[in-house]
């Protein structure tokens, strides 16, 4: 697998106060659930990033250790993949998880390093960011 480039899509399924909510394929199959702030213009450490295709980078966070960057969203930095639960946990952030609970994603740290775990070797993979909202 390291050899092959890698593409990873989160697909934006809901949102609300509680967070944007989504899955993440990996390679076209569904690999976890997502979580991410509700859309709030871009804001940093508040908003969503914008719909799109991103560069992911492989980092050392000091706060979330192994982790990957999404670079080059505009108007924003420092926005990662990383463990969580809830969205206070996020700060503009993706968070990953197994599967949806009550306003929260559930099981995070399993998701997030079987995700690790499968992009092994892998410095960089490409993301892109599509929603499917339904919108009552």
């Amino acid at each position: 697998m390291s050899d092959s480039p890698i593409e990873v899509d989160v697909i934006r399924i809901t949102r609300g106060d509680q967070g944007t909510f989504g899955v993440l394929l990996l390679q076209g199959e569904a690999f976890c659930v997502t979580l991410e702030p509700d859309w709030k213009g871009n804001k940093r450490n508040i908003s969503c990033i914008p719909t799109g295709s991103y560069l992911c980078q492989r980092t050392q966070s000091w706060r979330f250790g192994k982790a990957f960057l999404v670079r080059e969203v505009p108007g924003r930095s420092n926005i990662l993949l990383h463990k969580g639960n809830w969205i206070r946990n996020t700060r503009g952030c993706i968070l990953l998880g197994r599967h949806f609970g009550k306003h929260r994603i559930a099981k995070s740290r399993k998701a997030y390093n079987a995700f690790m775990k499968e992009l092994k070797g892998k410095q960089s993979f490409k993301l892109n960011i599509r929603e499917v909202l339904d919108e009552d």
